[in-house]
């Protein structure tokens, strides 16, 4: 469910039943990262003995399955029906899905030092602190910021439209508008919703270009 997302008077009555159902709350700047938690929270799950088990996906991270280290890692940063809320089990399994090389685990991983970059007390959830442990405040923000840019580089280097997308947030954070506006249209060529968005917002108001309604006008209905 988008945010502000509310269910309509009446729906056809083979959907009516969706009102009561379990679902997830997304946006559009994390939309990826959303639905691939509403694969593996809901559309992997398997019941066992009447409740739901995280234990197939489970072995196939063992056995070396990039997707479910992955899986994984998103079970235990959010919680399941089975499982409780674990960084430091999602980072593990984040960061092992990572040097094989999934870029949505890159991308999470990525996402993890910059929540750290935010809350330096992060490091010791996710289990990390031993990587800042001989500096100082700025220092240790600055390794977070620099292992999530490098996070999300190797993702983008893989044409994950998702971590282009933040790199082009950084690009604009910093008031580099010329490389955060090639970095959106990059992601939005991949039909990232949110980086049309954003270049759309660009065209409207002609930062560094003219403005072109018309094409902002098209992304937006495109977003």
């Amino acid at each position: 469910m988008m945010r502000n997302f509310i269910f309509p008077e009446t729906l056809p009555e083979d959907i009516d039943e969706l009102r009561n159902m379990n679902g997830i709350n997304a946006n559009n700047e994390y939309f990826d990262a959303s639905i691939e938690k509403l694969i593996s929270k809901f559309l992997q799950s398997k019941p066992l003995n009447g409740k739901i088990s995280d234990e197939p996906l489970k072995e196939e991270a063992e056995k070396g399955d990039t997707i479910a280290m992955n899986a994984m890692g998103l079970r235990y940063e959010f919680g399941s029906e089975s499982l409780l809320v674990n960084q430091q089990q999602a980072f593990f399994f984040y960061k092992q899905s990572a040097v094989a090389d999934n870029p949505g685990a890159l991308y999470n991983l990525g996402d993890v030092y910059e929540q750290c970059e935010r809350d330096l007390s992060l490091v010791y959830n996710y289990g990390i602190e031993k990587t800042i442990s001989q500096k100082n405040a700025e220092e240790a923000r600055k390794e977070m910021h620099q292992l999530a840019i490098d996070c999300y580089t190797k993702a983008a280097n893989m044409y994950f439209a998702p971590a282009i997308y933040r790199l082009a947030n950084f690009a604009e954070n910093t008031n580099d508008f010329a490389n955060a506006i090639k970095l959106y249209q990059s992601a939005a060529n991949l039909n990232y919703p949110p980086a049309q968005n954003a270049l759309g917002y660009y065209k409207m108001n002609g930062i560094m270009s003219n403005n072109d309604p018309k094409l902002a006008i098209a992304l937006y209905v495109k977003h």
